[in-house]
């Protein structure tokens, strides 16, 4: 991908909270900076020094691509660099990487805390038109 095509691609992919399975991600608003790719793709090869050079630009591309957040790719650098215990790097390694949120109907709020409202939970921002909420205690 050229360096000006990154460079709109940037300005333009916002990430959008999407519900999977009931809960949603904790990573959501502008993606990732040019420099905080560079810098954390840098640290990458500080780090695998044998990698091949054309790994870390797909793995840029599909970090754009899967609109990353910054803290969401720093936050999978830092696991990748301590936790690998692999011969080589996967794309997946970074790319899969995610932090959820289990998120909760009022019915559900109702049906755990016999109350609706609860102290115990927050309301987000209206999702798809449904009320939605995350415990608390779990944020």
């Amino acid at each position: 991908m050229a360096r000006t095509n990154s460079q709109q691609l940037f300005r333009q992919v916002e990430t959008l909270p999407k519900i999977i399975d009931g809960e949603i991600s904790i990573y959501h608003g502008e993606t990732v900076t040019n420099d905080c790719l560079i810098m954390q793709i840098g640290r990458l090869k500080t780090v695998f020094p044998t990698t091949k050079p054309e790994f870390f630009a797909i793995l840029s591309e599909r970090v754009i691509a899967n609109g990353f957040t910054e803290e969401r790719l720093k936050d999978a650098v830092n696991k990748l660099i301590d936790n690998f215990r692999y011969k080589d790097l996967n794309i997946a390694d970074i790319v899969g990487f995610d932090k959820r949120q289990k998120l909760y109907t009022w019915q559900e709020v109702y049906k755990e805390d016999g109350c609706f409202p609860s102290k115990n939970f927050k309301e987000i921002d209206n999702i798809s038109g449904t009320r939605l909420f995350v415990k608390i205690t779990e944020m």
